[in-house]
């Protein structure tokens, strides 16, 4: 029975070569409490990790500035032991964000300090195939974080795929050409100069996008098109307290399954911002903010079931979970942590 409200919690880290650097914990679902079961060392710098719809196979960055890699795993569900089954360049620096694409048979990595993005086959075993594709961005924007382009994330939906790049200040729409596998440039958003968007989140259910800017600490609401994949913005909110003069920078952003509430983190004024949506139009009305009982809150996730938000503090070496409110979505802490060095990404 106790094994039924337990699930398995993957943490990328920044750790580096011959130190443990991705870790499998089990999670109680009922209590919020975690307990170490396994730890890998097989990659260093796993700081964006993600696992396949079978949950038998685990993907991760390489976040190298000067020869980035991404690495697959075989994994073993009932024990969260990891097997890694091969690692290819990426063609570019700091790779920081992943996605698989066309019914998981497509792998999609950005690399933030080149300001591009690699594609590659996946093969029959799970492994990653030779690059098939790499597109690269072009331009600057306003601040001295914007030399040039950083692709951050990469989001797909319906059929499109959204490369979000804070180094120009843009999401940039592409489709995807499964004979390369390649792809193919659509169409661009620009946001506000100086903003620095870095993460895409889409509502569950009802056609609204939402981007977090890293930069200007803030969050744009978009109305989204599933044909076209047209973002239209709608409004923009910050993250941050009024009275807060503190230097700040925004990090991850999450949707609840219920989609009635989103959740984004603030690293520097250390805490979740807890948002209500609006379901008719999207917009977001804040109803809280959260510490995150550590230093710069870089990755949080949401349990299955939503009833759990996992927050992982990069700079003090802690995750800690939050009960989350059915009615309301507010968050409060379930008082159960563990010591994780350098946690970077959280995935269920």
């Amino acid at each position: 029975m106790a094994n039924q409200k337990e699930t398995s919690l993957y943490i990328g880290t920044y750790e580096k070569q011959g130190a443990p650097s991705i870790y499998t914990l089990s999670f109680d679902e009922e209590t919020g409490a975690f307990a170490e079961k396994t730890a890998n060392a097989e990659i260093e710098l796993p700081s964006f990790l993600i696992v396949n719809a079978k949950r038998d196979r685990l993907y991760s960055v390489v976040e190298l500035e000067d020869k980035g890699r991404v690495a697959a795993f075989a994994l073993d569900e009932a024990t969260g032991e990891l097997q890694l089954l091969n690692e290819q360049p990426t063609e570019g620096g700091a790779p920081c964000h992943l996605t698989l694409v066309h019914e998981e048979r497509v792998l999609l990595v950005t690399n933030y300090v080149s300001g591009n993005v690699a594609v590659y086959p996946i093969l029959e075993d799970g492994g990653i195939g030779p690059l098939s594709d790499l597109q690269q961005h072009e331009g600057r924007s306003v601040t001295e974080r914007q030399e040039g382009p950083h692709a951050h994330c990469v989001v797909a939906k319906d059929g499109h795929i959204y490369i979000v790049d804070l180094g120009i200040d843009q999401i940039v729409q592409y489709g995807l050409d499964p004979s390369g596998p390649r792809l193919v440039k659509k169409a661009s958003v620009t946001v506000q100069a100086g903003a620095g968007p870095r993460h895409l989140a889409f509502h569950s259910s009802l056609p609204f996008a939402y981007v977090i800017n890293e930069l200007n600490n803030t969050i744009i609401v978009f109305r989204y098109e599933a044909e076209s994949g047209a973002l239209t913005p709608v409004e923009t909110v910050p993250t941050l307290p009024a009275d807060f003069n503190g230097v700040s920078y925004c990090a991850e952003i999450v949707v609840h399954p219920s989609g009635r509430t989103l959740y984004g983190s603030n690293r520097g004024h250390d805490s979740i911002a807890v948002f209500a949506i609006d379901p008719d139009s999207g917009r977001l009305e804040l109803q809280q903010h959260i510490s995150t009982q550590g230093k710069f809150p870089r990755n949080f996730s949401i349990a299955p079931g939503g009833r759990f938000l996992v927050a992982g503090n990069q700079n003090s070496d802690s995750i800690y979970s939050y009960r989350i409110d059915e009615e309301n979505g507010l968050l409060a802490a379930t008082g159960h942590s563990i010591e994780i060095p350098s946690p970077a990404c959280i995935r269920f």
